[in-house]
This record gives structure tokens, sequence and C-alpha cells, in this order.
């Protein structure tokens, strides 16, 4: 699979046509690569899952015997007060309320596979780096905003 290094990120387009548009003109599968193998997919974050879903599809008619596909970041679960359009997320809108079912966002997108990095894992990679993870916002991750200076 490879993608254009200028993508666009496709969760900030307008309309569910330009989200596919830039879907579709943002990656491309070598039939021959994939054929009969197990394939592993890794993306930074999975909002809509409009991505997700294209790719684990685009894969499977390439032949790809199973797709798994790992999140670089912990589900998205709620809105970003920072003017990130975050509406329809796939890990805040699938049955289970509460905790995300990670079993209903895996078939949603039609993988066998689906796992995601854990919010204490992600504040700990930043703890790790020397910097303090309480000072980053990760409301969409705890799906409330948080109140500077206040966690």
């Amino acid at each position: 699979v490879g993608g254009f290094p200028e993508s666009v990120r496709s969760f900030i387009q307008g309309t569910d046509g330009d989200r596919e548009e830039t879907i579709r003109n943002k990656f491309s599968i070598d039939g021959e690569a994939v054929y009969g193998r197990r394939v592993w997919v890794t993306d930074d974050s999975i909002v809509r899952g409009k991505t997700s879903k294209s790719l684990v599809s685009s894969l499977r008619k390439n032949g790809a015997s199973w797709v798994g596909m790992l999140s670089g970041s912990p589900p998205i679960i709620g809105p970003c007060g920072k003017g990130i359009d975050l509406s329809h997320l796939i890990a805040g809108n699938v049955p289970g309320g509460g905790e995300v079912d990670i079993e209903a966002v895996r078939k949603s997108i039609g993988a066998d596979f689906l796992g995601y990095l854990p919010l204490e894992e992600l504040k700990a990679a930043v703890d790790e780096c020397g910097a303090c993870h309480r000072n980053y916002c990760f409301g969409c991750f705890e799906g409330k905003e948080p109140i500077w200076g206040k966690w």
C-alpha cells in the first residue's frame, strides 16, 4: 500500500464525497504483493473509519487473505473543542456505549484484527520523551474537554 507524500487528511474534508475522493486518490495497492498474504495496516489514528474500511476492502479485493489494522493512537471518542470536525466518530458511535467496543469497530471496518494504542501508554510515551503529559490535551481520547491546568 502506498500513499502520496502530500496526502490530505480525509477526515477533515467537508463532505462524504470529498472524503471518498481523497481516499481513492491517496492509496494504491500492488495486488501481486498482497495476493494470498496476511497484511498489516498501520495508521496514526482512526477517526470516522472510512479510510480504514476502504483500505481493508481494497486489500481483500486484491487477494489479501487476512488484514490486521493497528492505530498509533487511542480510540477517538469525543469531539475536539479546538476546531477540528470530529463528527461521526467510529469509536464514539458504535453499540455498547461507555467503553469503546473495539470488536464492533473491527467489524465495521472489515478487518480481521484491530488494535489501538492504550491511552495510558500514549501518556507514558509523552512523559518518557521529557515532556509532561499533563501539558497536552487528550480530550478526544477521554471524551471530555479538559480545563487547562486542572486535570
